[in-house]
């Protein structure tokens, strides 16, 4: 079923404070992540959480899902911080696992309500968090199964919430919307500029 997103709102100072928080950070600090994809979801259409996730979101999700901080050509930075026997144990930070679902969570649940509002913006931004080729879910270490396990858990989770609310369809129609628009700016283009659309000048 579809959520009815309610009329346009403003972000509360709290909720504001905890996406500045992680904006401009040069690394993620993934309670702090988690903490602002709450925010966002929580006021999810206001101004803050689209920009948020328009500049924020799109750039941490490949980050989240991606490859660890290692030299390893196959690792995962879920490996690096989640489970038990996580390759950065020794780190006095505890387990992440929490933090990474809840980032994950609400992230999918936010592009699907930006395509609700046929915002272009969240199109492919969702890609990295439900393919199971990303490494968060591919990569198994053998010492860290548990985590591994608990990442394609997930990764079902995810993708199950993301086809109950038709995200497929959405995307279907988004992209169908995004060439449509394409074509007819070019349309536009060569009504504007005719030498550019015949190419250029030939020599006399």
């Amino acid at each position: 079923p579809h959520p009815n997103p309610p009329t346009m709102t403003t972000a509360t100072e709290d909720e504001f404070n905890a996406m500045k928080k992680v904006m401009w950070k040069r690394r993620i600090i993934w309670k702090d992540c988690a903490a602002a994809c709450k925010a966002a979801l929580a006021c999810h259409d206001s101004f803050e959480s689209q920009y948020f996730c328009a500049n924020y979101l799109v750039k941490a999700l490949p980050m989240i899902c991606g490859r660890g901080d290692t030299d390893e050509e196959l690792s995962s930075a879920f490996d690096d911080w989640c489970g038990a026997n996580r390759r950065k144990h020794s780190h006095p930070s505890p387990d992440q696992t929490e933090h990474f679902k809840t980032s994950l969570r609400c992230s999918v649940k936010l592009v699907l309500l930006g395509l609700l509002r046929q915002d272009l913006r969240f199109l492919h931004m969702v890609n990295p968090v439900l393919d199971a080729r990303s490494e968060i879910y591919r990569y198994c270490r053998p010492e860290n199964r548990d985590a591994h396990d608990e990442a394609q858990a997930l990764l079902r989770e995810l993708q199950a919430t993301w086809l109950e609310w038709g995200g497929d369809a959405m995307k279907k129609d988004l992209l169908e919307l995004q060439q449509a628009l394409d074509a007819a700016t070019q349309v536009l283009y060569a009504a504007i500029f005719p030498f550019v659309a015949q190419g250029p000048a030939q020599p006399l």
